[in-house]
Formats: C-alpha cells, sequence, structure tokens
C-alpha cells in the first residue's frame, strides 16, 4: 500500500493512492498511523480522496486508531470520504463514531480549532 504523506507545521496529512483498502491491509495501515502519530507534528488527517472500496475491519481499525490518537490528545481526522463509499459503508457502526470532515480544509479547520481548545484548557 503506497500512502502519500504531507508534514505541515501542525498536522500531518496522509493519502492512500489506493482505490481499495482491504482487511489484509489494516495492519500496514496501522502502522503507519501510529509511526506518524508519535512523530512530530502528532495530529493527523486521512485524506481518503482516490479511496473508493473500504472493508469494515479497515473501519474498526481507524476507530481504534482515532481513540489512541485522542488518549493521547492528538486529533485524527479522515476526509474526503466520497459519496458512493459513504453509502457503502455507512451500514457500519464504528463509522458513525469516526471524525469526519467533508473535505480537507474542514478537517484543517476541525483540528486547528481542537488545538487551540487544547491550549487554553
Amino acid at each position: 500500500m503506497f500512502v502519500k504523506i504531507d508534514t505541515r507545521p501542525n498536522f500531518k496529512i496522509l493519502r492512500p493512492v489506493t482505490a481499495q483498502i482491504h482487511a489484509n491491509m489494516a495492519g500496514e495501515l496501522s502502522r503507519l498511523i501510529l509511526e506518524n502519530m508519535d512523530a512530530p507534528p502528532h495530529h493527523l488527517i486521512l485524506e481518503m480522496d482516490e479511496v473508493t472500496g473500504l472493508e469494515p475491519a479497515i473501519i474498526t481499525m481507524l476507530e481504534e486508531m482515532q481513540t489512541i490518537a485522542k488518549r493521547k490528545g492528538y486529533s485524527f481526522y479522515m476526509s474526503g470520504i466520497a459519496h458512493l463509499l459513504k453509502a457503502k459503508i455507512n451500514h457500519v457502526p464504528s463509522f458513525k463514531r469516526l471524525n469526519k470532515a467533508p473535505t480537507l480544509a474542514e478537517a484543517i479547520d476541525m483540528i486547528m480549532m481542537e488545538k487551540l481548545e487544547r491550549e487554553l484548557m
């Protein structure tokens, strides 16, 4: 699985360059997410604009990654989920609990607001 990584001052954007993310890719993707989460900047956006298919096991793994990020005080968002993909995976209970933003710009805004919120507390 090939993933482009764009590092910005306050967050990283991970872009899977594949149409389908299968269950057997969960280990590789979770390792990549954890490695990037542990190295600054810690906040992550998983940009899904090229993905047209996800298996339920991947959604469950992403929920686990989000839980780990939250426990560590980091933000984790998904963005760019196509309507067709959303229709295919909307029935998976874990999908509803994921932090999602329609566009990359909105995901960036959410991360920046959460960062500011943490600084003010």
